[in-house]
């Protein structure tokens, strides 16, 4: 089961837009590199992103394959905070869509208010990182 979520992890990493080399070589070698938005900045996960990606990971079904952090506003005004793991398990396809943009599964970590969920998100290339749209 580790392996085949690897690989399809792997391709999803390949297929998102994500354009430094170094971000597959870094999952190979077991680190996730994090896209800060709103310019798509990478860099590698901190401690307590670590935590928490082993804290999904656990059951064994699922496996992060990047982290998108960012602030967004909601409908009301509110601006929340969040950190979105991007995850694959092996009965969930990405879906790319004809605009370019995937629809992916993921573990959203709400920074502002504590409220996690799973869901579906919309994610995109952003200057060699991603970003996520909903």
């Amino acid at each position: 089961m580790e392996k085949e979520l690897i690989a399809l992890a792997a391709e999803y990493i390949r297929d998102s837009g994500l354009l430094l080399p170094n971000v597959l070589e870094d999952f190979n070698a077991g680190k996730i590199n994090c896209s800060e938005e709103p310019y798509g900045a990478l860099y590698w996960a901190t401690k307590e992103q670590i935590e928490t990606i082993q804290k999904i990971e656990q059951s064994g079904h699922l496996k992060v394959w990047h982290i998108i952090k960012g602030t967004y506003e909601m409908s009301d005004g509110d601006l929340w905070s969040l950190e979105t793991y991007l995850v694959v398990f092996s009965e969930y396809k990405k879906k790319k869509l004809t605009d370019g943009t995937f629809l992916v599964h993921a573990y959203a970590r709400n920074l502002s208010w504590g409220v996690n969920e799973y869901g579906d998100v919309l994610i995109q290339p952003n200057n060699g990182g991603l970003k996520r749209l909903i």
